[in-house]
């Protein structure tokens, strides 16, 4: 009986062993000592040389968003006078003087289409972000958004006169385990409904087709002529930014980071350099439509990085302008597979997934946060004249020094003279 005892004692720290066998974390260098975001011209000084006013009147739909909130600053620091965002979300606490916010549903065309009357441009920024997200009873939602949303944008536009719309797409209409590649482009082909992770690159390729397609459609509009003209922007592949919800905001808020991938590689892309690819395409769209129109263009840092290097780095800036340490948790990945696993049946049982932060911890966020893979920039830079505005080191810098400005706290030789060691 003993025997037995001490058996099934030596089996259960065995299988505990192995659950919380730790994966393997590569090794990292540290950002270099000289990093200053301050020293480059930014957003500000991109604007001021190649994308200054313009007088038009401008529409951005998803407004409060990471993208579309920083969109709508940019529009009105570089001196536009005619800028309203419509979001279902209420009006955000950092609201831009000279903006108007507007409440309404993408799912309901009476509220788009009332948005766009008058406008000139319209960006399309919002999502439903939900990549956690992949039992059938889940769907319904992110169809509703992001691709009747959509049509509700092309529809409105083309109603309403507007000659000029760019999409904020994602990267994700190519990513899943099942089409993924080490290197990937424009041209790479779109997840299906049979390929894709989750319903979000499903649905967010849907809206991608949907918004490529209506290039060149008739305005019917009575004020209007000549046809809408449309781009799409994808960022690649994870958005960093003080307001990015899920990663870089969520570390800086809760003073560390779980890390549940750390070798896995992708790349990056600063809130900025988005919103300055959206700015040169509708740019583009208007001077060049015949060579630019109907297309996607992929924004990145062009710099991959481990999601270890990723935090490395943004521990560097955070240690050093709050003079204390983020911590850095790493999840055993079986661990992660378990509650993974865990999660999706209470959420399959609910029949909605579960409110809580563990709740986006599903099968699918796993499957997708586990791909290495590279976004080629080039067609961006050839089409639109894009470059990066920052190092992937910078643009972690400046989203600690935001951050942690926005949350109120004391920054180190303060928000932008940073001081490093």
């Amino acid at each position: 009986m003993y025997l037995y005892a001490v058996l099934a004692l030596l089996g259960i720290a065995w299988w505990v062993r192995w659950l919380l066998k730790p994966e393997p974390v590569p090794k990292v260098r540290p950002p270099p000592a000289d990093t200053d975001f301050t020293r480059r011209p930014g957003l500000s000084g991109a604007m001021r040389d190649f994308a200054p006013a313009t007088g038009l009147r401008y529409v951005v739909i998803g407004g409060t968003g990471s993208v579309g909130l920083r969109l709508v600053e940019a529009l009105v620091e570089r001196g536009e006078t005619h800028v309203v965002s419509f979001d279902i979300k209420p009006c955000p606490k950092r609201r831009p003087t000279g903006a108007r916010f507007v409440t309404g549903d993408v799912c309901s065309y009476a509220d788009v289409r009332a948005a766009c009357e008058g406008a000139d441009v319209v960006f399309a920024t919002f999502a439903l972000i939900k990549p956690h997200e992949r039992l059938a009873c889940l769907y319904a939602p992110c169809h509703a958004v992001n691709v009747v949303g959509t049509e509700h944008v092309v529809r409105a536009c083309v109603e309403a006169g507007v000659p000029i719309l760019v999409q904020t797409s994602t990267s994700n209409v190519c990513v899943s385990p099942a089409i993924a590649m080490p290197l990937m482009d424009e041209a790479s082909a779109y997840v299906d409904a049979h390929t894709t992770a989750n319903h979000y690159s499903w649905t967010k390729a849907q809206a991608e087709r949907v918004v490529l397609g209506a290039h060149g459609t008739p305005l019917s509009h009575a004020r209007a002529s000549g046809s809408l003209a449309t781009a799409s922007i994808r960022p690649c592949s994870a958005l960093i930014g003080p307001d990015d919800v899920n990663i870089c905001e969520r570390w800086l808020q809760q003073g560390f980071a779980v890390v549940t991938a750390a070798s896995a590689t992708i790349d990056w892309v600063f809130v900025d350099d988005v919103v300055w690819a959206h700015l040169l395409a509708e740019r583009r769209l208007r001077e060049e439509p015949r060579r630019v129109g109907g297309q996607a263009f992929c924004i990145s840092q062009d710099e991959p990085a481990s999601f270890e290097q990723v935090v490395c780095t943004l521990k560097t800036f955070y240690d050093q302008m709050t003079l204390r340490p983020l911590g850095v948790r790493h999840l055993p990945p079986r661990v992660a597979d378990l509650l993974a696993a865990c999660v999706e049946g209470a959420t399959y049982l609910k029949g909605k997934s579960l409110r809580a932060d563990i709740g986006k911890l599903s099968p699918a966020t796993l499957a997708i946060c586990r791909l290495s893979y590279v976004f080629s920039v080039k067609k961006a830079r050839q089409q639109l004249g894009w470059e990066p505005l920052y190092t992937l080191s910078e643009a972690l810098q400046c989203t600690v020094a935001r951050g942690l400005e926005r949350m109120g706290q004391r920054v180190r030789g303060g928000a932008g003279a940073v001081q490093l060691n």
